[in-house]
């Protein structure tokens, strides 16, 4: 869906005419795959995904918010030196639509250097809240240096899916350079439970299929 407002174009989860960077899928025949895990880190949900993504030996990358990095620093010093990748997902969650220039920069930058405190590190990769973007906004995002990247394949578990409905989203859309969308963060009781439950059946399906892990930095 395409809505137009005044000089802007806000793209919902449709690939942009735009030749500004954004990734929806990596553009692969080989059998790669990128789990990704948005809003976090928390003191719940994150830990148990690293538990199996340990246990699994399997990298992922994080996009993660600002705010709960300030909560839950030694949670996302552990995302880090468990060798997964980090994205920036914005200090607040906002839909940046409704972002001046000025304030969309200052969630960027502010996550920017939350994450740096704690890591070291400077990511460029850049997930915008709910999928949501404008054209102005990409223009913004890539002077600051950030790769935009969004998913092919949505589980939608921050509903409250279940294991089973997760496990067969995937199963259903996988390819090769397929970016997989789940939450690490749950804003109620037991809504990701779904996502803890499916991960390790996830990760076993695909590698049987012969499907390698990467992070989202070795896609781009």
């Amino acid at each position: 869906m395409i809505v137009e407002r005044s000089e802007h174009l806000i793209n919902i989860n449709t690939p942009p005419t735009s030749c500004l960077p954004v990734l929806y899928k990596g553009e692969t025949e080989n059998k790669i795959v990128a789990l990704t895990f948005d809003d976090g880190p928390d003191g719940y949900y994150t830990p148990k995904i690293l538990d199996i993504l340990k246990e699994k030996n399997i990298s992922a990358t994080f996009f993660i918010i600002g705010d709960q990095v300030k909560m839950f620093p030694n949670v996302v010093k552990r995302i880090q030196q468990e060798g997964h990748a980090v994205g920036n997902h914005t200090w607040s969650h906002p839909n940046l639509f409704e972002l001046t220039t000025t304030q969309l920069k200052n969630e960027l930058q502010q996550t920017d250097e939350v994450i740096f405190s704690h890591t070291g590190i400077r990511t460029r990769l850049f997930r915008p809240p709910y999928g949501y973007y404008a054209k102005s906004d990409l223009q913004i995002i890539d002077k600051l240096g950030y790769k935009v990247i969004m998913w092919s394949i949505d589980t939608v578990d921050w509903s409250g899916k279940s294991s089973e409905e997760i496990v067969l989203k995937v199963n259903m859309e996988e390819s090769p350079g397929a970016i997989i969308l789940q939450h690490c963060f749950g804003a109620a009781s037991g809504v990701l439970d779904g996502t803890v439950k499916a991960l390790p059946v996830i990760i076993e399906n695909l590698l049987e299929k012969g499907y390698e892990f990467v992070t989202m930095d070795q896609f781009v």
